[in-house]
């Protein structure tokens, strides 16, 4: 984790905890190798991702596909939501595309 000063730590994190709070400059650091995420923060990542995924005010479950909800809303999470709470340390299209791929599929399996 690396807080708003740019102390690095190692804290015991639920997705609740960066969901809900004001990040205030906190960032969770996360590690990839290739194109997937590694270390605990990928575990993380997923929990995270998931847990976006069932905010059903974001992405709401009337629409038959994932394909259906506008860019503008996916982009809009995006920026508010993982943006300003990770860190990655890899190149940002991918690690973009994964993300809401991720969010997607994730989506899809919870509406069923």
């Amino acid at each position: 984790m690396l807080d708003g000063a740019g102390h690095v730590s190692n804290t015991r994190l639920v997705v609740y905890d960066v969901l809900l709070e004001d990040p205030n400059g906190t960032r969770i650091i996360t590690r990839w190798k290739g194109r997937q995420p590694v270390g605990e923060a990928a575990g993380f990542l997923a929990s995270f991702l998931g847990s976006l995924a069932r905010m059903y005010r974001d992405f709401p479950i009337m629409f038959e596909s994932w394909d259906q909800i506008l860019e503008k809303t996916k982009t809009k999470v995006y920026d508010e939501k993982i943006k300003v709470s990770l860190i990655y340390n890899y190149i940002f299209l991918i690690y973009c595309f994964f993300c809401l791929i991720t969010i997607g599929r994730k989506w899809k399996n919870e509406r069923c």
